[in-house]
């Protein structure tokens, strides 16, 4: 799949990112709450214990990423659970958030399966759509992607604060986008759990429009 380098960050605006302590004093707690620029536009929500709840309000990368990780060790048998300060870490997280793009973000994945039996067999690979103007982006072309790979996490994205999901499913048939959330219903670090949301599909290709049709996949 051709994707192409994108600099962006997801997770808080500058504004919002401006008000909150650095990183360093924020991890001596967990912020209970949040805001997810996403979660008003779900037409149904509920909460689904195979999504791990971002402990931070900025490092919902970082959690989609170990939930990536978390499905790709259970597909061989395995209960591995990484810690996500291990990944805000390796990943550069910062007060405004992470960048979706950023090389450290596959590195560090790769990192966090060096060594195990899914070394030689896992990839990851970030970057952006080359969506052409003019030339609409289908839900078709979106299932076939989902289809090809072993996981995809999207940046969306609303009034510039973005966010990052795992597309879960493709529902041709209502016109639905199913995504896991690393949000939660109460908030980030509150409930543990993620939620599992839906968004029709003309609400999902704006919101992924707005973050610049970012996506981090892995396959065999």
């Amino acid at each position: 799949m051709a994707l192409r380098n994108l600099d962006n960050v997801a997770g808080l605006s500058d504004e919002v990112a401006g008000s909150l302590a650095p990183l360093r004093q924020v991890d001596e707690g967990v912020l209970a709450g949040g805001s997810n620029p996403i979660s008003k536009w779900y037409i149904e929500r509920s909460p689904i214990g195979n999504m791990v709840n971002q402990e931070l309000e900025m490092s919902c990368v970082p959690a989609v990423c170990r939930q990536m990780l978390r499905d790709l060790f259970a597909e061989v048998g395995l209960s591995v659970d990484v810690d996500e300060a291990l990944l805000r870490e390796g990943m550069g997280t910062s007060v405004r958030g992470t960048q979706f793009t950023d090389p450290k973000v596959v590195e560090t994945l790769q990192q966090m399966i060096d060594g195990t039996w899914l070394e030689n067999s896992i990839r990851f690979e970030s970057g952006y759509m080359p969506i052409e103007d003019g030339i609409p982006f289908e839900m078709q072309h979106l299932e076939s992607m989902l289809s090809d790979t072993d996981s995809m996490i999207v940046q969306l994205a609303d009034l510039g604060d973005r966010h990052a999901v795992i597309i879960d499913d493709i529902d041709i048939t209502r016109g639905n986008v199913i995504v896991r959330d690393p949000g939660g219903i109460q908030g980030a670090g509150v409930s543990g759990i993620g939620n599992i949301g839906v968004l029709e599909w003309d609400i999902f290709i704006k919101l992924w429009e707005q973050g610049q049709y970012a996506v981090l996949i892995s396959t065999h």
